[in-house]
């Protein structure tokens, strides 16, 4: 794009040839004490006051401005010898716009060599203010690096475009607390942005005047800005210089005529897509375990592979940050042994161990986070730490011969936590469903049932027992089924399955057959799957039997 704003400074500048030269007065403290007389008054002050203005491009700068041009085009890098050439050309046409053939400027006379138009000065500068808003844009969050050498030559250039524009410019320091390779000085971000809104807003308060003058000077300052920054961050190579088609001179002498006029309704190249920027996307963390209501959770001591996939990273930003944002409250959990790793592209899945437990009635309050430099890049859904309840399984405590008649099963279970204390958040309780009753059991119905336990608190007896009343009057069935459901007062989970927990219960009245006109009451209790509501649980382990004769 800058390298196109040498190109136009020569075609404005034919384009102009007939256009009066517009004197422009500056005090000395404004303007740095003459600067504009003396370009106008010969070609080689005006050279020597460019080079003083441009700074140290060239030992041969003072020669011509030409050669300025040229030396500026090797700083910004990748430009062919042609391109080169061109740009020496353009350079010629810039002198041809400051310098009188007859005279100088005084007097209200035309510049034999014309002068660059207002339209072409009013595209260069706006232009340059789009370079400037396109290279703000895509400069990293982290800001840049720059040796001690680039950092003093890029703080040269900013003095002397403040000198040319009279504009008070920023000076570029090394920040104190950012890290930097070895070598260079990090500057930062806010600070470089600083001095390109400088530069921007001083070469919007030129008038035109002023920049039919000095546009060539600024152009060349501000070229080997660009290509400081470009070159420290590693931006892409600028479009090639597009060199004006040269009107051929003719035969009789005449001047050439000048070519095709570029027009102001000519629509800016579009910008530079932004540089990418890399995602992590993460698996749930989610023990495998899990009921499928429940949200995502692991159990303290418990270990959970998440997946995780990197895209749009190169090795050049360095790796990605990874950690678990809400810890404290939402407990604490590891990452790969550690409190927090750092990942690349290669990384395909991590090991999130689960240690302290979420405090009660706090949900899911962690997050695996991911980061590069300071740049949010990923986050995973909500988890906690949690263990749960699982795995119940049934002996026979004793039997019930007193007012009720029946059996104690004694009830047992896991924690998938590191012991059954992990469980002092659990709450459970028997879900049951009535599946056949007939002969003396014909609308007993269940009876009593239901009641919360707390988990951590392990056996239990669980008493299936009936009305003497009731078994005494004869012969008589009762099927029921029997799942457990808990609820989580870490996470809110209410009515989750417990695995591994369906029975079935069956009680039996039958004449026993050693005692004529006396009754047996069996009563069975063994793990088989089934549901009852919206808990469907697989078969339990293990089976409580007990037979009571009845009198």
């Amino acid at each position: 794009m800058l390298q196109r704003l040498a190109g136009n400074c020569a075609v404005g500048a034919h384009l102009a040839r007939s256009r009066p030269a517009v004197a422009v007065q500056r005090d000395d403290d404004e303007s740095g004490g003459g600067f504009f007389d003396s370009i106008l008054t010969a070609v080689g002050d005006a050279a020597s006051e460019v080079a003083d203005t441009v700074g140290d491009l060239s030992s041969q700068v003072a020669e011509t401005v030409g050669e300025a041009f040229s030396d500026v085009a090797e700083a910004v890098g990748d430009v062919t010898a042609g391109a080169t050439e061109a740009v020496s050309d353009v350079a010629d046409a810039v002198v041809d716009t400051v310098t009188p053939d007859q005279g100088g400027p005084s007097g209200g006379g035309e510049a034999a060599g014309g002068g660059l138009g207002p339209q072409a000065a009013e595209a260069q500068r706006q232009r340059l203010l789009s370079e400037l808003s396109r290279l703000q844009g895509s400069l990293p969050a982290q800001g840049i690096a720059l040796t001690p050498g680039e950092l003093a030559s890029l703080n040269g250039q900013l003095a002397r475009l403040s000198s040319v524009t009279g504009a008070a410019l920023p000076s570029l320091a090394p920040a104190e607390t950012a890290a930097a390779a070895v070598g260079t000085l990090p500057i930062a971000l806010p600070s470089i942005l600083a001095a390109l809104e400088a530069i921007a807003a001083a070469i919007a308060a030129l008038t035109v005047g002023e920049l039919l003058l000095i546009a060539a000077v600024i152009v060349a300052i501000v070229l080997f800005i660009l290509s400081l920054l470009r070159g420290t961050i590693d931006r892409p190579v600028p479009v090639p210089i597009e060199v004006p088609t040269p009107t051929p001179v003719p035969d009789d002498g005449e001047e050439p005529r000048p070519g095709p006029r570029p027009r102001p309704d000519d629509p800016p190249p579009p910008p530079l897509p932004p540089p990418p920027t890399p995602r992590v996307e993460f698996g749930p963390v989610r023990a495998p375990n899990t009921p499928v209501p429940m949200p995502d959770r692991l159990p303290d001591g418990g270990v959970v592979d998440v997946p995780v996939q990197v895209t749009g990273w190169n090795p050049s930003m360095g790796p990605i940050a990874v950690a678990a944002a809400g810890q404290g409250r939402g407990g604490t959990v590891t990452l790969d042994g550690a409190p927090s790793i750092l990942i690349t592209d290669a990384t395909t899945s991590i090991a999130v161990a689960g240690d302290r437990q979420t405090l009660p009635r706090a949900g899911t309050p962690l997050a695996l986070t991911a980061t590069l430099g300071v740049l949010p890049v990923g986050r995973s859904a909500g988890f906690a730490v949690a263990a749960i309840m699982q795995d119940m399984s049934t002996r026979l405590q004793g039997p019930v011969d007193e007012a009720n008649v029946g059996m104690l099963a004694q009830m047992r279970w896991s924690s998938d936590g590191r012991s059954i204390n992990s469980l002092d958040e659990i709450e459970y309780e028997e879900q049951v469903a009535l599946l056949e009753e007939d002969g003396c059991f014909a609308g007993t119905g269940l009876g009593d049932h239901g009641g919360l336990l707390l988990a951590s608190l392990m056996p239990s007896d669980d008493e299936h027992s009936s009305p003497r009343a009731v078994v005494s009057r004869g012969p008589g069935r009762q099927t029921i089924r029997q799942v457990w459901a808990f609820l989580d007062n870490r996470t809110g989970s209410i009515g989750m399955t417990v695995r591994a927990s369906g029975f079935v219960i069956t009680r039996i009245v039958e004449e026993d057959p050693a005692r004529p006109g006396k009754f047996l009451f069996r009563l069975i209790k063994q793990g088989q799957a089934g549901t009852v509501g919206s808990n469907t649980a697989t078969a339990a382990a293990g089976i409580s039997a007990a037979t009571v004769a009845l009198q």
